[in-house]
């Protein structure tokens, strides 16, 4: 049982992630005539979503058990998006993106969680195939383009929603596994101020990363011309990248120690500097390297967590953690959103200070760290 439930956690997974990521290429029909600084808003509000309910999704996750919550997750966050197609203008899919937002940050521990608890595998691999899922989630979002130039983008989010809907039903079928961890009263017991260091070292790069692939269409139609639905299915490439970065860890494993984590996180900040290159394909395939790079550093960075803090306690460190991130990563959104408004090429080289500014904290291990 454990393979097929494994299997079918990377599915939900990845589907969840396409969630994410399915209005990346309608970006710039939602926002219409609005001020282009209003897309920032967009991504905004689902990472406000995710942090406030990350830790709900770890209390979620003992009282109904890993599987029901990281599947009510799925089903918040792809009815959300399903709704989208029935909103009347740019401030209901705000608000949509909201509560998208508050379903994803039920997933994301409890189907951790499960991920660990299966097991089969070390740490830095689980993280490695959670990351692929994820990415190759956010390569079918950005192809989906494809479909929303064929169908019109509102019923193709619609059909987007519809599939992670039938997923979160089916899966309740094909897991008979519900593990429940238990209360995460070990919240109290965190050692908060390096969980707000570690949390904080990655947030620039988590907005980086999350940034980068909501605005991908949109700078290609801005600096390259590219129609926002057809070249997504270029773009996308970028995330399968990603998705290689994270089954390296499977074959190319280095340890998730402070060290090599720092590397990790700054040597992929770099590789967003690089996306300034033309033409067009030369930087499909730098941003192919950058997504490798930037998924197989966050495999190491979420592995680092679970082993820094337990893998007993995984499911509270990594909710706490990301929660973290998140909050850490707020600004990064709007001010996204101006850029890319008002001079896109600087894009990649903000993606860059952004991702990388914040990783050495890392290295700073309080004295007292329950504090």
């Amino acid at each position: 049982m454990s393979r097929e439930a494994t299997a079918v956690v990377l599915i939900d997974r990845a589907v969840y992630s396409m969630q994410w990521f399915v209005l990346a290429p309608a970006t710039i029909a939602i926002v219409g005539t609005s001020p282009g600084w209003v897309s920032g808003l967009l991504p905004l509000a689902f990472i406000l979503g995710a942090a406030l309910s990350q830790l709900i999704g770890a209390e979620a996750a003992s009282s109904l058990g890993a599987r029901n919550a990281f599947l009510l997750g799925l089903s918040i966050v792809s009815l959300a998006d399903l709704l989208v197609a029935f909103s009347r203008g740019v401030v209901d899919v705000i608000a949509l993106r909201l509560l998208a937002g508050l379903g994803a940050g039920l997933f994301f521990s409890p189907a951790g969680y499960m991920l660990v608890y299966l097991g089969g595998i070390g740490t830095s691999a689980i993280m490695g195939l959670y990351n692929m899922a994820f990415e190759l989630g956010g390569a079918m979002a950005l192809a989906w383009g494809l479909v929303d130039g064929l169908v019109g983008w509102r019923p193709g989010t619609a059909i987007a929603g519809a599939i992670g809907l039938a997923l979160a039903i089916a899966s309740l079928v094909l897991i008979n596994g519900n593990p429940r961890p238990s209360r995460p009263r070990d919240l109290l017991n965190l050692k908060w101020r390096e969980v707000l260091l570690v949390g904080l070292a990655g947030a620039g790069a988590f907005g980086a990363s999350y940034a980068f692939g909501s605005y991908l269409p949109t700078y290609a139609a801005k600096v390259f011309r590219a129609s926002p639905y057809g070249s997504g299915a270029l773009t996308a490439l970028s995330f399968i990248g990603g998705a290689v970065g994270g089954l390296s860890l499977l074959f190319l494993d280095l340890g998730s120690g402070q060290l090599v984590t720092v590397a990790s996180l700054v040597a992929s900040s770099l590789t967003y500097a690089a996306l300034v290159v033309r033409p067009y394909g030369l930087f499909v395939v730098m941003s192919i390297v950058n997504s490798f790079l930037v998924n197989w550093a966050f495999s190491v960075y979420y592995a680092h967590v679970v082993e820094r803090f337990g893998r007993d306690s995984s499911t509270t460190s990594l909710a706490a953690m990301n929660m973290v991130n998140m909050i850490g990563s707020l600004w990064v959104y709007p001010l996204s959103g101006i850029i890319i408004a008002s001079d896109p090429v600087l894009f990649p080289a903000f993606l860059a200070a952004s991702s990388a500014a914040l990783s050495f904290l890392l290295l700073i291990r309080p004295r007292d760290a329950n504090g």
